[in-house]
């Protein structure tokens, strides 16, 4: 699922819900560069793709957080990644980086390949377990698993997300 639709998605299922819209908020690719350049990594493309253009922050009902990238804000990718690792003995950001917190259940995220990258598959680090486990092959596979939208919701998600293109491209 490409972000754009996922963030449809989420504002279908608020809707839905009678919850407040998600507050995601789109990233600059300045505070995605810096996030790079401070580890020292480089970001999956579809994350980076996903940070452009959904953002980071809180989904509708609390459901779950991304973690937001402005490294001149308290509680950013690279502090709450240290917490982590100091709090529940996660390995450092340079080894497995965690974007999102699964309330209470634990956190997902990238782990490290050589060549200072991240690996574009997503896994998740269980709290109670301490153990890592690859649950999707990309970041796409992650939000689509992620969004509680009916097929049907999806396909207006998805209508939305082109008449959005189409408007910013000025193809109304």
């Amino acid at each position: 699922m490409r972000p754009g639709v996922y963030l449809h998605c989420l504002e279908i299922c608020a809707e839905r819900d009678g919850l407040s819209p998600p507050q995601l908020v789109p990233v600059s690719l300045a505070d995605v560069i810096a996030v790079q350049s401070e580890l020292s990594m480089t970001l999956p493309g579809a994350y980076e793709e996903f940070l452009v253009t959904v953002g980071v922050g809180e989904e509708h009902g609390g459901l779950g957080v991304w973690f937001h990238l402005d490294l001149g804000r308290t509680g950013n990718l690279l502090e709450a990644n240290e917490g982590l690792a100091e709090a529940h003995g996660l390995p450092s950001p340079k080894r497995f980086l965690a974007i999102y917190e699964s309330r209470g259940e634990g956190y997902y995220g990238f782990a490290a390949r050589r060549g200072g990258r991240y690996r574009e598959q997503v896994s998740f680090y269980d709290l109670d377990s301490g153990e890592f486990e690859e649950v999707a092959g990309d970041l796409f596979e992650f939000l689509e698993s992620n969004v509680d939208c009916n097929e049907r919701e999806i396909e207006i998600a998805e209508s939305r997300y082109q008449n959005a293109l189409q408007q910013s491209r000025g193809e109304a």
